[in-house]
């Protein structure tokens, strides 16, 4: 009985004394496999994402290059116009789109509030 109640008192012993020890050694492992899915490949909706913020920083950047140089505004105007032109003669059914388009351009730059 008193072999039993030493051999109990030494299990328990071993076992608060190793349950620190294996309880450190899983976190580590625990930690490993976040660290993969946080390295997977993007979705397309945070490439897509991504990708409108990018045309928004261009297009910024676009327009203030083109407030501070009137000839190259003059020069992309020309050309935009050029690229309207050629999908028009392509697809005639474009013209009265950029017509609308140019208007309500208009009536926004009016509508708007000046700085």
């Amino acid at each position: 009985m008193k072999s039993r109640n030493v051999l109990f008192l030494f299990l328990l012993l071993s076992g608060a004394l190793l349950c620190p020890l294996l309880s450190a050694a899983t976190p580590q492992e625990a930690e490993s496999p976040k660290t993969e899915t946080v390295q997977e490949a993007p979705t397309v909706k945070q490439l897509r994402g991504k990708l409108l913020y990018k045309r928004n920083q261009i297009r910024k950047l676009e327009k203030a290059a083109c407030q501070a140089d009137a000839a190259l505004q003059g020069k992309v105007t020309e050309l935009e116009n050029q690229i309207q032109a050629m999908y028009q003669a392509a697809e005639p059914k474009l013209q009265p789109l950029y017509e609308e388009e140019k208007t309500l351009l208009t009536q926004i730059q009016e509508a708007t509030p000046k700085k």
